[in-house]
């Protein structure tokens, strides 16, 4: 009996010794940068205003703070390009949480060679919560321009207004994004956020997410996108789902779009759509000049669910070109439109295919009368 103890103690030890020092390691601290300096618990001084940092809780506090032209941490990628953030985190796992107190400002100019952001996560999530505000002014930049932007989740809530206006009328980034959290955005509890982004040469979306989706619930969205000559321009726009709920006030515009198969969107996502309980939308899209490239309010590649809204006024834009649609609710073949006890208005603009509704080889059930 010994000797079998023995035995598995010197197998278990030896997997021991075969397993990579990271394992053991504890997770490194956040690095958190406002403009050009690393902050701690020691408040910095930005403008008239200060920004803390507790490690504990990992919350950044934002009171007051004027970040100019010049307050902007950089980090060189690729080819020689910079990276540049007004507040740079390398966050890994843990996440900043910011509060906002008082009237927070960020301004950061054009970037003539590589990615402007005015909030950088490098891999955590990003909540940002308290009763003050944030604008944040993001520049164009040759290959991205963001306001916010992280790998993570972005979290917008507890009443924190927060304001984004990325690009510039003159010109244009390679893409824009207002906001855009790689995993989720969350948008919720009386948060109030108008995002524009800017125009550009590929993809430019007001709130873009890329593997779990955009939720909105209980909060004020306004999100309007730029022009795209290359890509699709959507105010709203997740690669799967999109739920609007619990009386959210959503408005978002769909900007210009000149490429084939490129269309432009109030509201998309590749999965389904659900608004519910009393939520108010109002989506329209863009114009557009190419080639099988449509114009919708709202637009699903899988399925459309209305149950209680209090109003939704979907529109779509001119299509120019032959092949194309305008519609204002529609969803891809083999899927299924639902409307349940809302009031729905939708409109289609002048195009080749202009259609209020669009359902071709799916479903439309209307039910409960709204009221």
């Amino acid at each position: 009996m010994k000797k079998r103890i023995i035995s598995v103690l010197l197998i278990v030890g030896m997997f021991l010794t075969m397993l990579p020092l990271s394992v053991f390691a504890e997770e490194p601290e956040n690095v958190v940068y406002v403009g050009t300096q690393p902050v701690s618990e020691e408040p910095l001084s930005f403008g008239n205003g200060t920004a803390t940092y507790n490690p504990n809780s990992n919350t950044l506090t934002l009171e007051n703070v004027t970040l100019g032209n010049n307050d902007a941490h950089q980090k060189s990628i690729a080819d020689a390009k910079l990276e540049i953030a007004s507040i740079y985190v390398e966050s890994f796992s843990k996440g900043l949480n910011i509060e906002l107190k008082g009237e927070n400002e960020i301004s950061l100019p054009e970037s003539n060679d590589g990615r402007s952001y005015g909030i950088f996560g490098d891999h955590g999530p990003i909540r940002i919560f308290g009763n003050g505000s944030l604008n944040i002014t993001v520049g164009d930049a040759t290959e991205e321009s963001c306001g916010i932007w992280t790998e993570g989740v972005i979290s917008i809530e507890d009443g924190a207004t927060v304001n984004v206006t990325v690009g510039s009328k003159e010109e244009k980034s390679g893409k824009s994004f207002g906001i855009s959290g790689h995993i989720q955005v969350d948008i919720l509890d009386g948060a109030n956020v108008t995002v524009k982004s800017g125009n550009a040469t590929d993809k430019s979306y007001g709130i873009y997410s890329l593997l779990k989706g955009i939720k909105i619930d209980a909060a004020t969205v306004t999100a309007t996108a730029g022009n795209s000559e290359q890509g699709m321009s959507a105010g709203i726009c997740s690669d799967t789902s999109i739920t609007m709920e619990n009386g959210a006030h959503v408005t978002a515009t769909g900007g210009e779009t000149k490429a084939e198969e490129n269309g432009s969107y109030g509201i998309f996502a590749k999965e389904d759509i659900t608004i519910s309980d009393a939520a108010n939308i109002v989506a329209t899209g863009g114009k557009t000049e190419g080639n099988e490239a449509s114009s919708a309010g709202i637009s699903s590649d899988k399925n459309i669910m209305i149950s209680n809204a209090k109003e939704i006024t979907a529109t779509g834009g001119e299509a120019t070109e032959k092949n194309t649609d305008s519609f204002g609710i529609g969803v891809a073949g083999n899927q299924h439109i639902r409307i349940n006890g809302s009031m729905v208005t939708a409109t289609s603009g002048k195009a080749p295919n202009s259609i209020g509704i669009n359902a071709v080889d799916s479903t439309v059930t209307i039910e409960k009368k709204y009221g």
